[in-house]
């Protein structure tokens, strides 16, 4: 199990304004994310305050796509 707290903080929305960085370790993410089997075992969970200040490629299906409001 890999666990992101904050996921907010180091995946925002990526549009206008948003640094450079920032859109490179989404992306990142992203791919990573694509290369994770469900049939591997390896459970992905993240957690924020704001999930709508998550970049919305991150929470389709395949990703976070799950949400658990506590």
């Amino acid at each position: 199990m890999i666990f992101i707290d904050e996921i907010d903080a180091i995946a925002p929305p990526r549009k206008d304004g948003v640094e450079e960085l920032s859109k490179r370790l989404v992306g990142t993410l992203l791919k990573l994310m694509d290369g994770i089997s469900i049939n591997g075992g390896l459970v992905v969970i993240a957690a924020t305050n704001r999930p709508d200040h998550v970049d919305p490629a991150l929470r389709r299906r395949g990703k976070f796509d799950q949400d658990i409001e506590i």
